[in-house]
């Protein structure tokens, strides 16, 4: 538990007490749904602290933005509404306490779904950033390793133009999202980069030339399947 959490616990049990405290001096009269009232109003503030308890746990695992956007917006209406409820059919609805049951129940049943999809929903997004980060690194990680080929075989051979326009072609492809023929693309610079680490005297000029050449063919499939994957056909 973080310092902030550790904050929030002690702000929340100290409200707690206060707020035990204060309903016993101030309620003479225990009838009706008068313990109810108590019980809701004392569960509202454990829902609103134990929610913002809840959402710095799952910080790590969930899209922070999403969640401070509207889940503690939630809890806070959600404990405003449970409070204010309790409170209006204390004083004024005493004997209705099978209305204020339903009522409160049926609110916490809306909020409680509406908190799990909001929950569901901010950690699937966080997975897909975290791949589509993942996505973005590698490929570039593609590029760069190109880009220093282009910069070896620009010193003594005339493969270096080539690779640079491999290099271009691929950085203008969707590199947000990996797609089949990249295991292809990363096995083909593999094999370059162990042709380039050889004496200048000792490099297959076929060789070099051949993988260039499925290189820029497999940045075309490339593009190819980037598109269908956006469209979803695979």
């Amino acid at each position: 538990m973080n310092r902030y959490s550790k904050a929030l616990l002690i702000s929340g049990i100290i409200t707690v007490v206060i707020s035990v405290i204060v309903l016993f001096l101030c309620i003479n009269d225990w009838s009706g749904l008068t313990p109810l009232a108590a019980v809701f109003i004392i569960w509202a503030q454990i829902v609103f602290f134990g929610g913002l308890i809840f959402q710095q746990k799952i910080r790590t695992q969930t899209e922070q933005l999403v969640l401070q956007a509207s889940f503690i917006p939630l809890l806070t209406i959600y404990s405003f509404i449970c409070g204010v409820l309790s409170v209006l059919f204390l004083i004024r609805f005493k004997s209705e306490w099978k209305y204020f049951v339903s009522i409160q129940l049926i609110l916490a049943g809306i909020i409680a779904t509406l908190l799990i999809a909001l929950y569901s929903a901010s950690k699937a997004i966080r997975v897909t950033n975290q791949n589509t980060m993942h996505d973005i690194i590698q490929i570039n990680s593609y590029i760069s390793r190109i880009n220093t080929l282009a910069i070896s075989a620009a010193e003594e051979e005339g493969y270096g133009f080539d690779l640079k326009t491999i290099s271009e072609a691929l950085r203008f492809t969707d590199i947000s999202a990996m797609v089949p023929v990249d295991e292809e693309i990363d096995h083909i610079i593999s094999e370059l980069e162990l042709e380039f680490e050889k004496e200048t005297i000792f490099r297959s000029t076929k060789l070099i030339q051949e993988r260039c050449t499925k290189l820029a063919k497999l940045i075309e499939k490339r593009k190819i399947q980037s598109k269908a994957i956006k469209e979803g056909i695979i």
